[in-house]
């Protein structure tokens, strides 16, 4: 399973991202691929809150339009929401899942599967 941090959604949907089309290019690819894609609540609705604050992006999504990039996520096959369990651990860590992120800091994290999706 894969877990993508809100880095790689906001890279994708940001033209003015300098790795926009390797981040496009692989969330269009993880969402049709055959792997699980486990979604957190967290990142899906820091996506949209980011996306549509005319203050972070010069040029913000509609709340309708982020919204519905989030919904089609969800309605992949392979996109699911992430509920943590018992434990209450880091998603990624306690579903056994590999987090993908273009953040470095979370190389830091024993027992983290991690890497960078986008990087050299």
């Amino acid at each position: 399973m894969i877990v993508p941090d809100v880095n790689l959604f906001l890279h994708a949907y940001n033209s003015g991202s300098r790795v926009h089309a390797r981040a496009k290019t692989w969330l269009e690819a993880g969402m049709n691929g055959d792997r699980p894609v486990g979604l957190a609540w967290a990142v899906l609705l820091s996506f949209v809150r980011i996306t549509t604050h005319s203050s972070v992006l010069s040029r913000p999504l509609d709340a309708k339009d982020a919204c519905g990039i989030v919904r089609t996520c969800l309605d992949r096959p392979q996109g699911g929401i992430l509920h943590s369990g018992e434990r209450h651990a880091a998603l990624a860590i306690e579903h056994q899942a590999e987090l993908h992120s273009t953040d470095a800091d979370f190389s830091r994290f024993t027992g983290l599967k991690w890497r960078n999706p986008l990087g050299k």
